[in-house]
């Protein structure tokens, strides 16, 4: 199984944009159903997008692609990563905290989470001198994410629903459906 068909030409030329201009673009692969949550990623090329969609082996896959780094505050942790993170990030906004540097093939290792300025200073004294990318929590929901055009533009492709037990036993039965739809 891959998605590579899910991303267009379109696509493909928007995230290669995105990568010549930033270096870089966070990547996240939530594989719906499954009993892991999301694995993120920074990518520094369309080869390692490509590698990153060859190995997904599950029916269901939510890809979100960030143009912006989500965490711009990064280095190690002392008094000044901790102001610049409590002046970043909303009094209660959900934050991550992620060790750097993080590269694909690595998975970003998630050092912390949580919500508010309390439990984000006791995460960050817990981390002194640890090189981290603190930020808003970028697998957190927020509704007007989803149109914006700007820097935060987020593109997410689901394939879901793509399981039909009488196709599976019978796919002979749906061949009018194939020569409809692909022409074949």
């Amino acid at each position: 199984m891959t998605y590579l068909a899910l991303l267009t030409m379109h696509n493909l030329a928007l995230l290669s944009d995105w990568l010549s201009e930033q270096g870089e673009l966070w990547v996240d692969v939530h594989l719906p159903h499954s009993a892991a949550s999301s694995d993120q990623y920074f990518i520094n090329s369309l080869e390692d997008l490509r590698t990153l969609l060859q190995e997904v082996q599950w029916p269901e896959i939510a890809l979100t692609i960030k143009r912006l780094n989500p965490y711009q505050i990064a280095g190690r942790v002392d008094s000044m990563l901790m102001d610049a993170a409590l002046q970043s990030i909303p009094e209660r906004a959900p934050f991550s905290i992620v060790a750097l540097p993080s590269r694909y093939p690595s998975r970003c290792e998630l050092l912390g989470s949580g919500t508010g300025h309390e439990q984000l200073r006791q995460l960050l004294v817990q981390l002194n001198g640890r090189e981290v990318g603190v930020g808003s929590d970028p697998t957190a929901y927020d509704p007007e994410e989803r149109t914006r055009t700007g820097d935060n533009f987020v593109l997410t492709l689901t394939k879901n629903n793509n399981h039909y037990e009488p196709f599976a036993a019978n796919p002979e039965r749906y061949d009018w459906i194939r020569s409809l739809w692909l022409g074949r």
